[in-house]
This record gives C-alpha cells, structure tokens and sequence, in this order.
C-alpha cells in the first residue's frame, strides 16, 4: 500500500499523470517536459515471477518503450505506446500478458448494440484500476467507462477478466444483419424450387398415365426372355469366333513351316546348280588341254621331257557332276510335292477366314446392338414404373420445402440480449454484493441494512438508495466501496484474470464538506479512520495506491509503519516538495529546455 497524501496543488496528481504515461498515455498528457531536465519515465513492475522494467522517452513522438525483463512472460525488448504491429506489441499487450492473457491481440470486446467489436486493451478497463478526484464522487457507476457512449465495452472487458470470455465468435454468431442475409438467402434459393418439382410431377404423370403399370410389367417380361435368348447366341457366335481363330493359327502354323521348307529347298538348289556350273566349267578345260598339251622340262637336268613319260590325272568331276544331277532333281521334285500340300491349306484357310468375318460381323451388327437395346428398354420401362416413387418423393419433398420457407419468412430476428445481467456471469452480482455489503460495513457506513449491484443501473444501491441520492461524500464512499470489492473479486477464486493494482485518487472527496447534524458528524469523523484501517488490513490482494489531502483522510498516525507513506509539502526543509526530486516550482519554470539535472529518469 503507498499512500501519497498532502495539501492541493503540491504536484500529487503528477504520480498519477506519469504513471499513466508509462502505460501509454499521450504525450500531452504530461506534465513533465524535458525542459524540466527529465528524458525518461521508468516503471519498475514486480510479478510473481520477476520484474519488468518499462522505460519510455519523454516528450512528442516518442511511441516506443524500452523493456527489460527476467519474467518469462514478457519475452519482448521492446513495446509501442499505441499501435500493435506484427512484430511488436504494444504496451497493454505487456500487461496483458502479465494477468494471464497470452494472445490479448486475438480478444474481441463488444462496442455497441449491433455486435459492432473492439479489441481488448489495458485502456478498455482502467477505469476499474484508476479513479481520479472528479469520477471518485460521481452519481454514474464507477464500473462504467466515462469517456465511452456505450455501456458494452466496459461490461464485456469485465466479462473477460472474470472468465476470460472472447466475444469475436459470439459477435459473428449473433450479428442481426448477418442472420437476416443469410435466412433471405436459403428463401431466395428455396423459393423457385416448388415451381421447378411441379414441372417434374407433370412430366412423370404425362408418362404414368400414357401406360399402366400392367402393359409396362409385361413388356419388361418379353423384352427380358428376347434377352435372355440374345444373349445365349452371343455366347455361342462367341464361341464359335474362339473356335474358328483357333483353326485359323493352326493352318497359318503349317502354312508358315511349308514355306520355311520350300525356302531350304530352293536354297540348296541354288547351291547344286552353282556347283555343276563349276564342273562344267572344269571338264571344258581338261578337253582343251588334253588337244594341247603343255611341254614339260627335267627339273634336275633341264631338258624336255617326252609326252609319253609324263604323269596324267584322270579327273573326277563327271561323277560328282552326276550326284549334283540327282540331288537337284530330288530337291525339283519335293518343291512340286510342297506346292501340292500348300494348296488345300490355303483354301482352308480362306474359308476359315470368311466365316470368322461373317460370325464378327453378325455378333457386331446384330447380336449386340439387340441386346444392348432390349437391355435399354427394359431399364427405361422399370425407371417408368419407379416414377411412381419418385412422384411421391417430389410431392413429399414440394411440401418440406414450402413448410420451410414458411418458417424462415415467419422467423422474427431480433437483436441479441445484450442486458449485463446476460453478459456477466449469474454468480457474480450475489458474490459481488456480499463483498460490497462487507466493505461499506468495514467503512462503517450509517445504519447499514443492505448494499448489492442493481442490474437495472450497473450501480450500488445502498439502504434502497441510489447514489442520486447520496450526498457527494457518500457517493465517494460508496464508489470506494465499489472499486474495492471488484479488487477482492479480482483476488477471489471466481475471477480468472487478476489486475493486481488499484488507484484512487482521493477516495473520501466530499468528507471535508461542513456536516451540521450532530448524529452524522460522529459517521464523519469515524468513517475515514475505519476506511484507511480497512486499507491497511487487506493489502494482499494487490497493490494500491491512495493519493489523498489530509483534509478528507484519517489521521496519518493509524496508518503509520503500516504502508508506504509519501508526504508532499511544497516546503524545501519539510516531507517532500513535490514530485521531481530537488526541483521546486521556481526551478520548475526557470529550467532552460537544454538543460538537464543529474536525475535524468522520472521513476
């Protein structure tokens, strides 16, 4: 708990301001200025799990935070002030993460009645963390977003911290114009589909009533035994092309290895001739050199040698000549032989071939396309008989279309519930009035009887009494009240997400308003001392920061060592002066915009 208390004007609200700048706030929105000798604001946040370090420049222009890190779920160097791209993320994203939401960028809010989204952001529920002096005392619900013309946005980012609801789906599910288009589509699509199935009933009853079911049973029956008889010559001309195929490769076969016999035959004969050619041509020349013949010479001695003591050769040739003879006749007559035995198997073949033609022919100019249309014909006579059926599955299928288009165009679309008491979970408004009821008796609130959240006003009403009609110093206790049971919900095990800080700038406004009833003064000079006894005893349930005057606080010594008290003065010798160490406001407007102090960091 910090409590920073002291007289107006001495520069409190300067926290709050800085503060907010860290997190994102415009420039122009602080101020402090680096004519003040200040370059940076640093927020230091303490988790669970580490710290995170928050480092922004101070000035115009400046949009992107330094971040330095030992928690795990904050992995990121660097944020932006406002504007998330696709590699950084910007600083509520940071927070986000911190409270338990690890794609804050994909969380959709709702923004308006006709299901119209926002995204999820720090901003979109800081009004529940922080309330200023002018929205502590106010008559509107301090749950409520003052700057937003809508209730939806703040309701549905409390729905998200409570149970982590996203309302991108819901939104689409739910959009009135969306359901509106998409039932005018399916009676626009179904809407012709009566007239087009009376078309195809006319049709099918044209077929029925031209034949009767009887005459069709009885052509199929005829058409199916013609068939069936088609069917068996098929089988049998079939065969029959098997058959005669099979005769025709054996004839070819022996017609093939006659003419591979005849071939050899001619090749020897070939070869004889050529012989007795050469024989021939041989005795031709032993008859001439027997007239002549050639003189002969001693190879020792060197003189001619008498005709009649020379050797001579009698030649073989006639006699081989004479077997080539006989041979080349044997070969003529087994060619003579060959062409005998070749002529029957060609006419064989010939007939073969003329009935296998006249069978393939009559199979695929006769046979098949019989049985092909007796085939079609008795499809089409049964498809007749089933348009009986189909008749009466049209008629049956006109009537479901018509009853439906019926019910679309009698559908009424009206706008989503959108009352917080649909938007927030049932078990929260009795376990937040508890709570509140707990802490206005805490704060020892008059004659308390009752206390709980209306969901008519989104507001406390307290003893039957709205805040209008609360004095203002009540209605600053009550709305304290209020900010500070939705803490202890936050901290409870019914919320899902927990903030964990909470800031309020003066929370008993209006305390220090003359009080001339005697019965009510003794409340008002009781209720602030047991509003910051109440603050100091729940300190557990996440920070809080309390910026007060001490002309509506309890006196400083209740809570003293048992919270960290900051006392701003404007006195150089007393408590602290203001905000920024060391400067007073003489300082203040004297600083040249060049000129920078040692402390060059507000923190």
């Amino acid at each position: 708990m910090n409590v920073i208390y002291g007289p107006s004007n001495t520069g409190k609200t300067w926290i709050l301001k800085t503060l907010d700048y860290a997190l994102g706030a415009d420039p122009d929105k602080l101020p402090i200025t680096e004519s003040m000798g200040y370059t940076h604001v640093r927020l230091t946040i303490k988790t669970a799990r580490g710290l995170v370090q928050l480092t922004r420049p101070i000035g115009t222009g400046h949009n992107t935070l330094e971040v330095s890190s030992t928690d795990p779920h904050v992995p990121v160097s660097r944020c932006k002030a406002r504007g998330r791209t696709k590699t950084t993320p910007t600083v509520a994203d940071v927070l986000l993460w911190l409270i338990g939401f690890d794609h804050p960028e994909e969380y959709k809010l709702l923004a308006s009645a006709d299901l119209k989204t926002q995204g999820l952001t720090w901003r979109t529920f800081w009004h529940l963390l922080f309330a200023n002096e002018g929205r502590i005392g106010s008559e509107k619900s301090i749950l409520l977003n003052p700057d937003s013309n809508s209730p939806l946005p703040a309701q549905t980012a409390l729905t998200a911290l409570i149970n982590g609801v996203n309302y991108a789906k819901y939104a689409e599910e739910e959009n009135v114009k969306a359901k509106k288009l998409k039932t005018k589509t399916i009676v626009e699509y179904l809407r012709p589909q009566p007239a087009q199935i009376d078309t195809r009933i006319q049709d099918i009853e044209k077929i029925l009533t031209a034949t009767s079911e009887e005459q069709l049973v009885a052509k199929i029956n005829q058409f199916s035994v013609e068939a069936q008889a088609v069917s068996q010559q098929l089988d049998q001309h079939t065969a029959r092309s098997q058959q005669l195929m099979q005769e025709i490769s054996s004839v070819n076969a022996s017609l093939a290895e006659i003419q591979m016999l005849r071939s050899q035959c001619e090749d020897l004969g070939t070869s004889y001739r050529a012989k007795i050619e050469r024989l021939e041509f041989i005795e031709a020349g032993h008859e001439l050199t027997d007239r002549h013949p050639a003189p002969a010479n001693c190879p020792v001695c060197g003189q001619a040698v008498p005709e009649d003591a020379q050797e001579h050769f009698t030649p073989t040739t006639q006699a081989e000549k004479r077997v080539l003879v006989q041979r080349l006749a044997g070969l003529e007559d087994t060619l003579v032989g060959l062409a005998k035995e070749e002529q029957p198997l060609l006419a064989k073949r010939d007939t073969l071939r003329q009935e296998a033609t006249r069978v393939a022919v009559f199979i695929a100019k006769k046979l098949q396309p019989r049985f092909i249309e007796l085939k079609q014909q008795i499809a089409d006579y049964k498809a007749t008989i089933e348009l009986k059926t189909e008749r009466e599955q049209l008629l049956e299928r006109k009537k479901d279309i018509e009853d439906e288009i019926r019910q679309k165009e009698a559908i009424k679309i009206d706008k989503p519930d959108l009352g917080v008491e649909r938007i927030l979970p049932e078990e929260f408004w009795g376990i937040f009035s508890g709570y509140l009821l707990n802490t206005l008796g805490a704060f020892a609130y008059p004659d308390l009887k009752e206390a709980y959240l209306s969901k008519e006003t989104f507001d406390a009403v307290v003893n039957k009494k709205t805040k209008k009609d609360q004095g203002h110093g009540y209605r600053s206790l009550i709305n304290t009240g209020m900010l500070l049971s939705l803490r202890d919900f936050f901290a409870s095990i019914h919320s899902k997400h927990n903030p964990s800080l909470l800031i309020i700038d003066k929370p008993l406004v209006g305390f220090d308003d003359p009080q001339e009833n005697p019965d009510l003064k003794i409340y008002y000079d009781k209720i602030p001392e047991a509003v910051y006894e109440y603050f100091t005893l729940y300190q557990g349930k996440g920070q809080i920061i309390i910026v007060d005057n001490p002309k509506t606080m309890a006196d400083i010594s209740i809570i003293q060592n048992k919270a960290n008290i900051i006392r701003f003065t404007k006195k150089i010798n007393e408590g602290r002066y203001g905000f920024l160490v060391g400067l007073t406001d003489t300082d203040i407007i004297s600083t040249p915009a060049n000129e920078e102090t040692e402390s060059p960091h507000a923190e």
